[in-house]
Parts: C-alpha cells; sequence; structure tokens
C-alpha cells in the first residue's frame, strides 16, 4: 500500500459566517433571502443549507477548504 492509499480525506470544518449567495446569517434570514442556485450539473442548491443549533448559518473554514484541496491534488498527481 503506498502513501496516498493510505491518506484519508480530511474533514470539512465548519463556522459562523454568512451565505455567499444571499448574504443571510440565520435560517429565519434564509427564509426571506435565499434564491437556490443551479450548477453545471443541474441541480438546485443553497450554499448556506447547513446551520448549528442556534440557527446560524454554517460555512467551510478556509483552513479546512485548502486541506480537501491538497488532498484533491495529491490523489490527481499520483494518477
Amino acid at each position: 500500500m503506498d502513501l496516498v492509499t493510505t491518506i484519508t480525506m480530511p474533514q470539512l470544518a465548519w463556522a459562523p459566517a454568512p451565505c455567499p449567495t444571499c448574504g443571510a446569517t440565520s435560517t429565519s434570514d434564509a427564509e426571506q433571502l435565499c434564491r437556490a442556485t443551479s450548477d453545471q450539473s443541474g441541480e438546485f442548491s443553497c450554499l448556506g443549507d447547513r446551520a448549528d443549533t442556534d440557527g446560524l448559518l454554517l460555512q467551510p473554514v478556509q483552513a479546512s477548504l485548502d486541506a480537501f484541496d491538497a488532498w484533491i491534488d495529491l490523489h490527481a498527481r499520483a494518477g
């Protein structure tokens, strides 16, 4: 088994942050502001669809996105 196959996919870390699409900061804001968007596949989704127990919207923190990108790059280079 090589190193690439032993490295597990990192988990995203989440923190309270406004929705990057509509700016909502809570689920109650999102009820008024949200407009689901379509990606290249035609699927509709809301980028602010994850909330904590207080109703604050959560977004992945940049450090965890960077770790995820590095994991993808590692596997892409390994072929």
